[in-house]
């Protein structure tokens, strides 16, 4: 079973790239696409929601570190 169904957010996440699916790579970002991973905004100090329900940890647990790196430097390269 791939990972992202594991996440805490699935079932209501509508974000064309997901870090924890297996060929994120494969997956494209139209050009006004402004909906990202919601971990992936908490992580980047982009999300004010709070993460009650603690998912932040199991979707740390779940991703690779290797992806997240790439992803979050795609984030800040675009804020800057």
């Amino acid at each position: 079973m791939s990972k992202m169904y594991q996440c805490p957010r699935f079932e209501d996440c509508g974000a064309p790239v997901c870090p924890l699916y297996e060929h994120w790579q494969k997956t494209k970002n139209t050009e006004n696409e402004s909906r990202t991973c919601y971990y992936l905004r908490k992580l980047s100090g982009s999300a004010s929601e709070t993460d009650s329900e603690g998912g932040i940890s199991v979707f740390l647990e779940l991703v690779d570190a290797n992806v997240l790196e790439i992803l979050l430097g795609r984030i800040y390269q675009s804020k800057s």
